[in-house]
């Protein structure tokens, strides 16, 4: 089967088996998964490009793809998320780096991640609509027909399954479905960049900007915007740097707020520190980057205790190696680790909705608890319960058993070593 279109009373009707809402890091992968399971699969993206936050909020570091270990660079498993993160690496000219506590992870163009994206869009043969925003959803009974498209030309998109990777739990909402808000909010942050510096060794120059922003405050002419600064691990190249700055957790307007932020840090660090004397502001992420959003209710849920436990289960579809990292109003993230060495799994039911048969999530936004998802939503993860959502949601729209596509998941899954 392929996508077809037609002109049915005046709209446009676009017909496929597999519809992916959400082109970010677990939209793409679950497109993926999909056309690679052989069925007829459509993405549609709200940007004009692809990528998510990986690309319009210049995250700039690919984290969860590897086992925390102070002694072995290890992936957290074979499949999909692996070989996209080598691929990744080749295009950015990059490698992964340690950070503390044995934490890894790679640094990567936001450019490359983009170009990355649509290779794969147009290899694997994925229908894709960008620039377009769902607007309202059709539902009989338990199932969800259709998706209609905020557009003029008054597209309609019908699916066998769909796979909700919008971050926000989108789908499940306009559905009807039960949504859940998260009890504790993140904050979010925005990424700019600075070239002209300096000095460019990163342990170096992020010595200097505490050290003046301490002094600062200490001198009564500090701006607290500055205290939650931090550079982005492995971004200095030639005179540039990337620079991550948190926003309040309770702003109503994080574009405005995070760009008056950008324009008062980027002031004090031309001002007040040395390496900067001379650097300029090279952009702003076109997008801020949102750590949380709504979730919806599965048929299964990852637990805090099953992360912080390093649980598996008998269907367990994508790994997770990242911690619990939790930002809220403090200049640095909470941490909480589980075993170095180790991972967890997460079960295919909370990647199943339970309020429709053929809806399927993925990303930041699936069933899980919230400090679950402040392990789960790195990168890494994302695309791994993309990749699987993706696979278990073609194996639904051909009429599959969801137990073949979850005892595929998990043959992938296996590392070398495990393979051995």
């Amino acid at each position: 089967m392929t996508v077809t279109s037609a002109v049915v009373a005046g709209e446009i009707l676009m017909t496929c088996q597999v519809l992916i809402v959400g082109g970010g890091s677990a939209g793409l992968a679950a497109a993926v998964g999909a056309s690679r399971s052989g069925a007829a699969t459509t993405l549609v993206e709200r940007e004009e490009f692809l990528g998510g936050m990986a690309t319009g909020a210049m995250v700039g570091t690919v984290c969860g793809l590897h086992l925390r270990s102070e002694q072995h660079c290890r992936a957290v498993s074979e499949g999909f998320p692996r070989a996209f993160g080598d691929r990744l690496a080749r295009l950015s000219g990059t490698e992964p780096m340690v950070w503390k506590e044995g934490l890894r992870f790679l640094p990567y163009l936001p450019a490359s991640f983009a170009d990355l994206c649509s290779a794969l869009v147009e290899e694997e043969g994925i229908n894709l609509l960008c620039g377009a925003s769902i607007a309202g959803c059709a539902v009989d009974g338990d199932t969800i027909r259709s998706v209609s498209l905020a557009d003029s030309a008054a597209t309609r998109l019908s699916a066998d399954t769909i796979v909700d990777c919008t971050g926000n739990a989108v789908v499940t909402a306009l559905s009807g479905g039960r949504v859940i808000a998260p009890e504790r909010r993140q904050a979010s942050a925005i990424v700019f960049t600075m070239s002209g510096i300096k000095v460019m060794d990163p342990h170096v120059l992020r010595m200097m900007i505490l050290r003046d922003v301490k002094r600062a405050a200490r001198n009564g002419n500090g701006d607290a915007a500055c205290e939650r600064l931090s550079m982005v691990p492995g971004s200095c190249r030639d005179d540039c740097a990337s620079f991550k700055l948190g926003l309040p957790i309770d702003c109503d307007d994080l574009d405005r707020v995070g760009r008056e932020r950008v324009d008062r840090v980027v002031g004090f660090l031309t001002s007040g520190v040395a390496a900067f004397d001379q650097a300029t502001l090279t952009s702003i992420a076109p997008l801020v980057g949102v750590r949380s959003g709504n979730r919806p209710w599965g048929r299964d849920r990852l637990t805090t205790e099953q992360v912080l436990g390093a649980m598996k289960c008998d269907d367990g579809v994508a790994r997770g190696a990242w911690p619990v990292e939790f930002w809220d109003d403090r200049p640095g993230p909470q941490m909480t680790y589980f075993a170095a060495d180790d991972y967890y799994e997460i079960p295919a039911g909370a990647l199943r909705s339970s309020d429709f048969v053929n809806l399927y999530f993925a990303g930041k936004s699936f069933a899980a608890s919230d400090d679950a998802i402040a392990s789960a939503r790195v990168i890494g993860t994302c695309l791994a319960t993309g990749y699987a959502a993706g696979r278990m949601a073609a194996c639904a729209s051909i009429g599959r058993p969801q137990e073949e596509a979850v005892r595929g998941l998990r043959s992938e899954l296996a590392t070398v070593e495990e393979a051995g």
